[in-house]
């Protein structure tokens, strides 16, 4: 009995959704308000309200369409709002870059005006000139080239100048009758009929390589120390071991400091007569130089260079121009100048000869 009187309680949950309630109201708040100027960029907190409450509400079961819909209200007035002035700021670009290339349309134009005026001008200045000038006869004067053969290449400047003629470059050649320096031909050539005004170019002789056969004291083969080397720098050191044996060697004093010159690209020979003594060519070489010594068996080069006193040193290049004069070695080495100082001495000296002409 006290079963059928039993009574049963039954607990109905309401089915609701706060989210998607909020983010409705929001989204018709936002989109409406929005529409209004100036107090619709107020409403931003308001979208991005309506947008989050929306995505939470879409979580839920309950009422995901309120919250769908509160969600796209939210968006609607955000894109609607920054898209409006997002169009109204790309107009105002389009304006402004519309009026300036007008403006500088414009000035292009005003330019190209300019220009074709100013030619139309130096137009008729030219054709002006040409008819006050047709009826001028203009001689120019011609002028026969002179020989020049031989002539030293600075001096023929003036030549050139008196003769109304321009001076052009200066082209070095190889020539074994021509001494170095001087001239071998011009272009144009001699007895040439050519324009006043015309460039002359000026061929210099630079020498050939010479010869000079001396015996290889080693060997005793004839060879030429010069072997076509025409710009090589050489050092030739006529020499004789000293009578005086507490004196200092010049030779020897050489091949202490051959450094000196080989650095700097210049070859040092030494050259002793054919009638020197074997016993002092065996003393020589106890010596142990690294200089060359070579024997002048015809007295080719004793002859050449008109040697009276040993020892003698000349600085030459391989065309046999004299690159310093003669040295007295003794008085060289041991009595005013260092070796040193006679290295750049010849340096000095071969600068000099590349810049004579």
């Amino acid at each position: 009995m006290d079963k059928e009187n039993e009574m049963k309680t039954v607990i109905v949950q309401s089915q609701s959704n706060g989210s998607a309630v909020t983010s409705l109201v929001l989204g018709i708040v936002g989109l409406v308000i929005g529409f209004i100027p100036y107090i619709g960029w107020f409403m931003i907190p308001v979208w991005l309200l309506a947008i989050i409450f929306g995505l939470i509400g879409m979580r839920k079961k309950y009422k995901r369409g309120m919250a769908i819909f509160g969600f796209v209200l939210g968006i609607l007035g955000a894109v609607y709002k920054i898209g409006f002035w997002f169009v109204v700021v790309k107009g105002l670009f389009g304006v402004a870059s519309w009026e300036t290339g007008t403006v500088n349309q414009n000035s292009v134009t005003e330019e190209k005006n300019a220009v074709q005026e100013e030619r139309n001008i130096s137009d008729q200045r030219d054709s002006s000139k040409k008819d006050t000038t047709s009826e001028e006869v203009v001689k120019v004067k011609e002028v026969t080239m002179p020989n020049l053969e031989g002539q030293d290449s600075k001096s023929i400047r003036e030549v050139l100048t008196e003769k109304g003629l321009v001076f052009g470059k200066i082209i070095e050649v190889e020539d074994k009758k021509i001494a170095i320096g001087k001239v071998v031909k011009t272009e144009p050539s001699e007895g040439k009929v050519v324009k006043e005004g015309t460039a002359v170019n000026v061929f210099v002789s630079s020498g050939v390589a010479q010869e000079l056969p001396l015996q290889d004291w080693n060997t005793d083969k004839i060879v030429d120390v010069i072997g076509g080397q025409k710009d090589k720098i050489f050092v030739f050191v006529y020499y004789a071991l000293p009578k005086d044996e507490g004196k200092k060697d010049v030779m020897d004093e050489l091949n202490k400091n051959l450094h000196l010159f080989t650095e700097k690209g210049i070859e040092v020979i030494g050259i002793i007569s054919a009638s020197t003594k074997f016993k002092e060519k065996e003393q020589m070489r106890a010596k142990n130089w690294n200089i060359p010594i070579y024997i002048d068996k015809d007295e080719v080069y004793q002859k050449k260079n008109s040697i009276f006193f040993v020892p003698d040193i000349s600085v030459q290049n391989g065309a046999g121009q004299i690159i310093t004069d003669k040295i007295d070695g003794n008085a060289l080495f041991f009595e005013s100048i260092s070796i040193e100082d006679v290295v750049n001495e010849i340096l000095d000296k071969v600068k000099q000869n590349a810049n004579k002409y």
